[in-house]
Parts: C-alpha cells; structure tokens; sequence
C-alpha cells in the first residue's frame, strides 16, 4: 500500500472514529424509573435490621402484587414521608423502582397482607424509589423516599467516557495522517536532473540519451601512415600522431 493510500484510509478512519464518538456520547440520558400496574397487595414480610432489632423504622419490607411477579424492596429508613403512611387506606399500590437495581430474593417472615405467620417469598427483587397509594377519597398519596429526591429523573447513564474515547482515538488517527501525508510529500518531490548542454531532458522513468556532442568526448588516437607507404607527393615530415573522433577512420 503507497502512503498517500494509508495516509487517506487514516483520514478516514479518524474521522468515523470521532465523528461516532461524538454521537454516542449525545446518547447520554436519565433512565427514569419504571412502574408497576396498579395492583392489590398480595405479600407483605417485614425484616428489621439486625442492628437495631427492635426498631419498626429500620428494617426492610418485601412486598408483592396481585397482578406481578416482581418483588418489591422498600427501604424503611429510607421513606422520606413516613407520616404519610397513616393516610392509606387500600390495599391497591403502583410502584415505581429501578430496573436496574434487580436481586434474587428469598426471604421468610410473618406475612402481614395475609397474616401468614411463615410465609416464603421467592424472585427477582427490585428497589423501590416511590409508592403510589391512595387515600380513603382514592386520591392518590405519593410516599417518596430519598433516593428518589437526590434523582428524580432516576439513574443517569453516561455514554461520554466511552463517546470521548472514540473521539481522541480518531483524533489521533486524524493528527498521524497529516504527519504522514506531509512525510509523503517530502519523499515523493522529484528529483532534479542536471542535463548537459545539447542534451534532452528525459521525460520520467527514460535514461537520458547521449546528446549530440557527447560522441566528441571520447577520442581515439590513430597514427598516420609512415613515409614508406605515403603516395608520391605527399609530404614526408609528418610522422607524427593525429587525434580523430572516436568510431571515425582517418581518410586513406
């Protein structure tokens, strides 16, 4: 592969790279939290916290409707309006809870909504960030606690440390191929020709051709011949060697 071809492919590749990553940070978003269908309370144990035993406000509540399968996980201590506990007067909850938050569940206590003293409750729990309930006007009562206060929109999910990652890495690509196009440049500059007087200047990849006055740079010296064979009335005294271009023959 030429330079200039990896050059352009490290173009292009930077700029996918930063321009993907730059969307896939734009994802980041609140999760908010999911609901439950209103249903009636069908299971209700209470677990206090074993350091403080016999404290009503400490403990963990696993509670389960009618009409779903999942386990709910109120934490007690963790009720913002506790006060307002004492205005329900149904049975029928919606509640709203991390999805993210699911745990298997497997627990055995006395069950308040039925009045089981041993019951068992066994799935995939998920903590709850606020109870729906309703009062005796079956209005609703809004029992919030503080996780939900601290993050009202729910769990914040941040695509940025992955996005701005892509985005340098495509930066850097972007930065190699300049340096690596400018390397191109330097070491693809034709070279320069000296071309003798009289000779063409070779188009590129032909071996420049002898120019016209080239053959007159090599000489060859001939003698001349001796008075012995020199024809009558030539002169005698020129015993002496005469220079005569190469590939020439001296005249007989």
């Amino acid at each position: 592969m030429r330079r200039s071809q990896f050059s352009l492919l490290l173009i292009l590749s930077g700029l996918i790279l930063a321009i993907s990553g730059l969307i896939y940070g734009t994802r980041s978003h609140d999760l908010g939290y999911q609901s439950s269908e209103q249903g009636t309370l069908l299971h209700a144990i209470y677990q206090s916290d074993p350091t403080t035993p016999n404290s009503s406000s400490s403990g963990t509540e696993y509670l389960q409707l009618s009409n779903d399968p999942k386990i709910y996980i109120v934490n007690v201590a963790d009720i913002a309006n506790a006060n307002k506990l004492n205005v329900l007067s149904t049975h029928d909850y919606i509640f709203r809870y991390d999805s993210d938050t699911a745990q298997p569940i497997n627990v055995t206590g006395k069950d308040t909504a039925t009045y089981s003293s041993n019951y068992t409750l066994i799935g995939t729990g998920y903590k709850v960030a606020e109870i729906i309930g309703y009062d005796s006007s079956n209005q609703p009562v809004n029992i919030l606690t503080n996780t939900f206060l601290q993050k009202p929109r729910g769990r914040y999910e941040n695509d940025w440390f992955l996005g701005s990652g892509l985005a340098m890495l495509g930066i850097i690509l972007l930065l190699t191929s300049l340096f690596t196009r400018r390397g191109t440049q330097t070491s693809d500059a034709p070279s320069r020709i000296v071309v003798q007087p009289g000779q063409v200047q070779p188009t590129p990849g032909q071996t420049p051709h002898p120019g016209p006055y080239s053959q007159y740079q090599s000489q060859t010296t001939y003698p001349v011949a001796s008075n012995q064979f020199a024809q009558p009335g030539a002169p005698t005294s020129m015993s002496t060697y005469t220079s005569y271009p190469s590939g020439q023959q001296p005249p007989q």
